[in-house]
This record gives structure tokens, C-alpha cells and sequence, in this order.
């Protein structure tokens, strides 16, 4: 498939674009671009179609600037300014790289797509956002750390998140164990954590984000839990730039995880449970087949949730979830 970030750059102005622009200016065939627009519309992108005037987008799309996003963070004197791709459409970013072939250009290295068609959450859940209007991106990361330790840079990645709004003048971001990033009105973000094995002595995660810029009716309504975005919370009518979003978290991201490599997880403690959704707060968990209803009590060093049950006794959740009462 063609990259078809040349057909939405025509349409981004909100403005009528005739098919005889379209075909002549991208060399498109009528059914090429017919083919473009129909994938375009399943994209999640708002096309609207006029026998006469041609096509436009009802809202307008800025893509994320490649070249703009590495002099930003080489400003930052970020090792991913030399290491960052954006794509138009792919399967995961997360996969690309899993599967990167050359370990010594893997630490730092970050993949950002327009437009996700197999995006995963936790436990192999599918991921749906609309493209060229949210974010979601992959970053590797070289760590010493290991065993019980690595399940908390899922902590850290959405903790480095919230640091990220916060800085951008968004209030009232929360954190739901183990990585979900919340509003009071739904889920904002998830993380993906996953490890890309190659040396005895090199463990490489894989981090991967999707954050709601401007969500689709669609996705919307298809979703299993409330969900927000930050068009909806953000107080400017000035389009949301994803460009320097994605620079700010990609910089937080870096900050957070060497810290992580030098302080562990004890140093983001605090923080991660001042915005706890779920602390002093009647909760349901699960750890493995097992149920636990108890009050929330926030995270321990490890990164592992601690229930209160009604007898007294204190439970830590390593995996599953937990959801209030």
C-alpha cells in the first residue's frame, strides 16, 4: 500500500480538493484514488465527498513532522533524534522493534505510526485508535535491570506520561495500576511493556504508547471502558501539536528511565501514589486465579499493588488488574 500521507496533506485544510487535483498533483488513477480514500475512511479520518467539489476532511489533520521531531530532540541531545522513524500505516510498532535486526542501533530507537492496524494492549487485547489524529509510538530501551525489577518500567512509562501533560498545562491526570493513564471522565493512554531478549548480558524493553488526541465516535463506542482524549479536556481551540507532544514525551520517557536505571523504582514511588486512582479506595484484584476485595493502598517499591482486606491482612498484586468495587 501506498504511504497516503500525501492524500491527507491535500485534504488537511478543510477546504474542497477536486479529484482532478488529487490524481494530477500524486498520480493517482480514479481508482487508486478511490481505493485511498475508501482506506482512508477506515482509517478513522472524517472524508467528506462531493460529486462536484471533490473531497475534504471535516476536521483539520496535522501529521507529525519527522524532521522537526529529531531537531527537537537533538536539541535535547537525545540518542532517539538519530533513531526515529515516523510511518504512515503499519501493523505494530511494537513488533518492528521486537524484530530489529541490528542490537547496536536498538537502545533509544523509536517508531511512530499514523495509523496502527494491529496495535495491542495487555494480554494481547487489540488497541484501537483513529489514524493521523492520536499518537502512538514505540521506544527500545537497554537495561541492566532484571527479574522482578522489569515489570515496573510500565509504571514508569505511565508515570513519565503524566509528567509529560502535566509540563503541558493538563490537570487531573491519573494513574490506574498497572499502566493506564486516566481523566476523571475515561482512559487516556495505555502502555505496553515488552522484552526483546538478545545477549545473556542485554535485556532490551519495549515500550509502547497509545494516547487519545482526538478520539473517533467509532473507536469510542466500541470500547470496553470510558474513554477521553485531550481535545476534549484542553482548553485552546489551537489544534493539539503532535509533534512537540510526541518530542515531550519521548524526552520524559528518556529522563524517567535513566533514573530508573540508577534509583529503581523506589524513587517514583511516591509520585505514582499520589496519583493513584484507586488508593483508599475499595477495590477488586486479581493475581493469577485468585480474587482480592480489599482498600487500595498504592504501590511498593517493586511496583507491585497492595490490597487491604477486611481482616487486615495486606495483598500484593504482581499481575492481573484491579478495578474498583
Amino acid at each position: 500500500m501506498n504511504d497516503l500521507r500525501s492524500v491527507v496533506r491535500l485534504l488537511s485544510r478543510q477546504q474542497w480538493t477536486t479529484e482532478k487535483k488529487i490524481r494530477d498533483t500524486l498520480s493517482y488513477s480514479d481508482i487508486g484514488l478511490k481505493d485511498a480514500i475508501d482506506i482512508l475512511l477506515l482509517r478513522g479520518l472524517h472524508v467528506e465527498s462531493h460529486p462536484k467539489y471533490g473531497f475534504r476532511l471535516r476536521k483539520d489533520v496535522t501529521l507529525i513532522d519527522e524532521q522537526k521531531l529529531k531537531k527537537l530532540l537533538g536539541e535535547a541531545e537525545l540518542v532517539c533524534a538519530k533513531r526515529l522513524s515516523v510511518l504512515d500505516a503499519v501493523d505494530s510498532t511494537n513488533d518492528l522493534l521486537l524484530s530489529w535486526g541490528d542490537i547496536t542501533t536498538l537502545h533509544g530507537r523509536v517508531f511512530i505510526a499514523e495509523f496502527q492496524d494491529k496495535g495491542r494492549g495487555r494480554d494481547g487485547r487489540l488497541w484501537q485508535a483513529a489514524g493521523y489524529q492520536n499518537l502512538t509510538l514505540s521506544l527500545a530501551w537497554a537495561t541492566h535491570l532484571s527479574g522482578i525489577k522489569l515489570p515496573a518500567f510500565s509504571l514508569v512509562a505511565a508515570l513519565a506520561l503524566c509528567i509529560c501533560l502535566d509540563n503541558m498545562g493538563y490537570e487531573k491526570i491519573g494513574l490506574k495500576w498497572p499502566n493506564d493513564v486516566m481523566l476523571p471522565s475515561g482512559k487516556l493512554a495505555g502502555i505496553l511493556v515488552e522484552t526483546n531478549r538478545r545477549l545473556s548480558s542485554n535485556v532490551f524493553i519495549v515500550v509502547g504508547v497509545g494516547l487519545n488526541v482526538r478520539m473517533s465516535t467509532s473507536i469510542n463506542h466500541v470500547a470496553k471502558q470510558p474513554v477521553c482524549d485531550l481535545e476534549s479536556v484542553s482548553s485552546s481551540t489551537v489544534a493539539i501539536d503532535r509533534t512537540l507532544l510526541a518530542a515531550n514525551l519521548i524526552a520524559s520517557m528518556s529522563e524517567a528511565f535513566d533514573q530508573m536505571e540508577r534509583l529503581g523504582f523506589r524513587s517514583f514511588m511516591e509520585n505514582w501514589n499520589d496519583r493513584d486512582i484507586f488508593r483508599d479506595r475499595e477495590v477488586v484484584g486479581t493475581n493469577g486465579d485468585q480474587r482480592i476485595i480489599g482498600c487500595g493502598m498504592g504501590v511498593d517499591q517493586y511496583g507491585a499493588y497492595l490490597v487491604r482486606d477486611e481482616l487486615g491482612r495486606v495483598h500484593k498484586l504482581v499481575s492481573g488488574e484491579a478495578r474498583l468495587r
